[in-house]
């Protein structure tokens, strides 16, 4: 009997449990792989999956998905104490809390894995591993690039390499036409207009992220993000170390540096001040959509 814990990170979870099932039908076929992930099946109808024995085979392998079924750690005890010299056990779950008893119970009494999302470089990495595992060419520039659009989240990201491996490419114009820029990389460019003096396009690109529903205190919020990046970049030249420092991707470092350089330190601490100042304002009940507006306003002046 062997008992393995994955959680984490969805993505990274979802491929070492496939890499799991796969590896082991190939060994011993798909009736040998048994899946429980009803979250209203009876724990004695789980007990039983796990304790009976394979058919026709050496070894199953039973999968069990979401293990809030197992509000009592003791029922945990049971079905490791129930299951059979010859099953491969797999618990797996996205949200399972670190403080509760059942999460220490895991740690203790099976091979557990917590599988953290990858990030910075390790990120790009990532994203060039998994376009190698579907042919799709995809150079570091380019895997940066893909992140300042659709951000960390790497179910996102991994679905957005399947949608280029169609067309084959994955340059900076596939990418472009292909992928959904997220609120994040649009923010950023209103940024960008707003302090290359093209109020109206900032203008523009604040009420499309309205009209998507995106709410007034999220666009601030990465505005703000997106200054203290510029700060960064601002008092440190070289992307690599802001990214480490950060932790997060260096393309938008490699953005941000440029439009650091057309700007001075006290623009920089006027923009910083202005900002904790409609922070505070928005905070206290300002109308945020009229704040922010005029934020942008002074920006391109």
């Amino acid at each position: 009997m062997s008992v393995t814990t994955l959680v984490g990170s969805p993505q990274r979870v979802l491929d070492e449990l496939t890499k799991i099932r796969t590896n082991f039908i190939d060994q011993y076929g798909e009736l040998a792989v048994e899946v429980i992930d009803d979250p209203e099946l009876p724990l004695e109808t789980i007990l039983a999956a796990a304790a009976s024995l394979p058919f026709l085979v050496e070894r199953k392998l039973v999968i069990i998905k979401d293990l809030s079924r197992f509000s009592d750690a003791q029922d945990l005890q049971n079905l490791l104490a129930a299951t059979s010299d010859s099953v491969e056990l797999v618990l797996t779950d996205r949200n399972l809390d670190k403080r509760s008893k059942l999460y220490k119970t895991l740690q203790k009494t099976t091979e557990f894995n917590e599988l953290r999302p990858a990030s910075g470089q390790n990120l790009v990495r990532q994203i060039i591993a998994w376009s190698q595992e579907i042919d799709l060419r995809l150079s570091p520039q380019a895997a940066e690039y893909l992140i300042d659009q659709v951000g960390e989240n790497e179910a996102m990201l991994k679905s957005e390499l399947h949608k280029l491996a169609i067309v084959g490419k994955a340059d900076k114009s596939t990418i472009d036409e292909l992928v959904e820029k997220q609120v994040h990389s649009r923010v950023f460019d209103l940024l960008d207009a707003a302090m290359n003096k093209q109020l109206a396009l900032a203008d523009q690109l604040y009420a499309e992220q309205r009209a998507q529903k995106v709410e007034p205190q999220a666009i601030w919020a990465l505005i703000v993000w997106q200054l203290q990046v510029l700060a960064l970049a601002k008092t440190t030249k070289d992307p690599e170390a802001i990214a480490k420092q950060a932790g997060i991707n260096v393309y938008p470092i490699k953005k941000a540096l440029k439009l650091a350089k057309s700007m001075d330190y006290a623009r920089m601490l006027d923009l910083t001040n202005q900002a904790v100042e409609l922070d505070l304002s928005i905070k206290n009940g300002i109308d945020p959509d009229s704040a922010i507006r005029l934020f942008l306003a002074n920006l391109a002046t």
